[in-house]
């Protein structure tokens, strides 16, 4: 796997703050983070599955992929907050020129 910023964006050292997402993907890929996460709620594991299960129905072994791709999004964001912090407001406005909605 690989992470790639596209050469636009190299020079702009705010783009960097999103590629911590990114590079969550990679941690949750090599270390199968969501992966285990999701088998865990399959199973019946000890995990809270409230509010989960008001969006996914966990008694179909077929919604794996999805409970999958929440906890992979999930740890993602998690994993990028932890670097950037608040930052991330600095990029959004950034690259909206500063404009106020």
């Amino acid at each position: 796997m690989q992470i790639n910023l596209p050469k636009s964006l190299s020079r702009d050292y705010l783009a960097n703050v999103t590629l911590y997402h990114e590079l969550g993907h990679f941690i949750d890929t090599k270390f199968k983070i969501s992966h285990t996460l999701a088998e865990f709620v399959l199973k019946g594991g000890i995990f809270n599955t409230n509010v989960l299960g008001k969006y996914i129905d966990l008694s179909q072994p077929q919604n794996y992929a999805k409970i999958q791709s929440y906890f992979a999004e999930y740890f993602c964001d998690i994993f990028a907050s932890q670097y950037i912090g608040d930052r991330l407001d600095i990029y959004l406005s950034h690259i909206t020129n500063y404009s106020k909605s």
